[in-house]
C-alpha cells in the first residue's frame, strides 16, 4: 500500500468521520459548517479512512466531490483546496495515480488563489498535499520531483510541529521516513545509470568495429539510459539519448517501426519535461499520434493521449511552478 496522509496516526484526529447514511451532499455539507476548519478536515480524512479500508473508496471520492462542487456563501478556497486533497489520498491508494495527480494538480490551483499563505491552516493543507504528490511523483518513477516535493513537505511539517508537536509531530516524522524511501529509490537509480553507461560505451565500441549485432543492443542501451535520466529528473540528458538512439535504428530499420514509435513517444516525453523544448515535444507527438493511429499502436496512441492532455491541461506548468508560488516560510 501507498504512503498517504489518510494513514493512521499521520495527524491525530480527534473526530469521528461518520457522514449521512444516504450519502446527501446538503446534508453532508451542513454536517461539516457547523465544524471548525480543524474539525471539519479531521471528520473527512477519518471518513475516507474508514471508507477505504470498508472497500467503499469510490463512494467517498463521490461524496467529497459533491460537497467541494457545493455552492456555498464566502471564502471557500481553502475548504475545497482541503477536499480535493482528501480526495487525491483516496484515489492514491487506490492506485489512480493519474486521477490523484489531476486533483492534486486542482488543490494547488485552489491554493495559489488564496492570500493566506502564512496561515497555520493553508500550511496544513500545503504539506499533506506535497506529503501525497510525492508519494505519485514516486510511483510515476520521478525521484527528482518527489524529491523536491517530500522536502518542501517536510520543512512546513517541521516548522508546525513546533507551534503544534502533539498534531503534527507525527506527520513530520511520516515525512522523514517518506524521503528516507525515495532517496533510497533516488541511488539505486543512479547505480543503474552507471551500469546503462557503461554497457552503452561497450556497445557503441562493438557497433564502431563493425558487429551488426551490437547496434540492436547499442539502441536498448542508449533507450534504457534515457529512461533513467528522467526519472532522476535529466530531460535534456534524455533527449541526447533517444535522439543517438533513433539514428541508429534509422541505419538498421528502413520503414517506421514500432519500436522507432515507442522511442520516438520516449523523445516526445522527455521535450515536455523543459520549457524551451515543450512545443517541440508537442509538435512531435501529434505527429506521432496520427502514425499510432494508422499502425493500430492501441497502446501508444492512449499513451500520447494521456501525454498531450496533461500537456494542454496546464498539469505540466503547475507542477513545475509550485515551489516558485508558495513561500518556504
Amino acid at each position: 500500500m501507498k504512503s498517504t496522509s489518510l494513514e493512521e496516526g499521520f495527524i491525530v484526529r480527534h473526530v469521528e468521520g461518520r457522514m449521512p447514511v444516504d450519502g446527501n451532499v446538503s446534508d453532508a455539507v451542513a454536517l461539516l459548517e457547523a465544524m471548525s476548519f480543524d474539525d471539519a478536515c479531521d471528520f473527512v480524512s477519518a471518513y475516507a479512512r474508514k471508507s477505504v479500508d470498508g472497500g467503499h473508496g469510490d463512494d467517498a471520492v463521490a461524496l467529497l466531490s459533491g460537497i467541494a462542487s457545493h455552492e456555498a456563501p464566502g471564502d471557500t478556497l481553502l475548504i475545497r483546496a482541503a477536499l480535493k486533497q482528501v480526495i487525491a489520498a483516496v484515489l492514491i491508494e487506490q492506485d489512480d495515480i493519474d486521477g490523484a495527480l489531476d486533483c492534486i494538480v486542482e488543490a494547488l490551483k485552489l491554493l495559489s488563489e488564496n492570500a493566506k499563505s502564512k496561515d497555520v491552516r493553508f500550511r496544513s493543507v500545503l504539506a499533506s498535499l506535497l506529503y501525497d504528490l510525492a508519494t505519485v511523483h514516486a510511483a510515476r518513477n520521478e525521484y527528482s520531483a518527489a524529491e523536491r516535493t517530500i522536502e518542501r513537505s517536510i520543512s512546513i511539517f517541521d516548522n508546525l510541529a513546533k507551534s503544534n508537536p502533539q498534531r503534527y509531530g507525527s506527520a513530520h516524522v511520516y515525512a522523514l521516513k517518506s524521503a528516507t524511501s525515495i532517496y533510497r529509490s533516488r541511488i539505486k537509480q543512479v547505480n543503474l545509470l552507471a551500469h546503462y553507461q557503461v554497457a552503452t560505451s561497450t556497445y557503441l565500441s562493438m557497433a564502431v568495429d563493425g558487429a551488426p549485432a551490437a547496434v540492436g543492443k547499442l539502441v536498448d542501451s542508449l533507450v534504457n539510459e534515457a529512461e533513467t535520466l528522467l526519472k532522476l529528473g535529466k530531460p535534456r540528458d534524455a533527449v541526447r539519448n533517444l535522439s543517438r538512439a533513433l539514428k541508429y535504428l534509422d541505419k538498421t530499420e528502413d520503414s517506421f517501426t514500432l519500436r522507432k514509435l515507442k522511442v520516438s513517444v520516449m523523445l516526445g516525453t522527455a521535450l515536455l519535461h523543459t520549457f524551451s523544448t515543450r512545443q517541440k515535444g508537442v509538435h512531435l507527438l501529434n505527429t506521432l499520434l496520427q502514425k499510432a493511429k494508422k499502425m493500430g499502436a492501441t497502446a501508444q496512441q492512449e499513451q500520447i493521449e494521456r501525454l498531450l492532455d496533461e500537456n494542454t491541461s496546464s498539469l505540466i506548468d503547475m507542477l513545475s511552478r509550485w515551489h516558485k508560488m508558495f513561500s518556504r516560510k
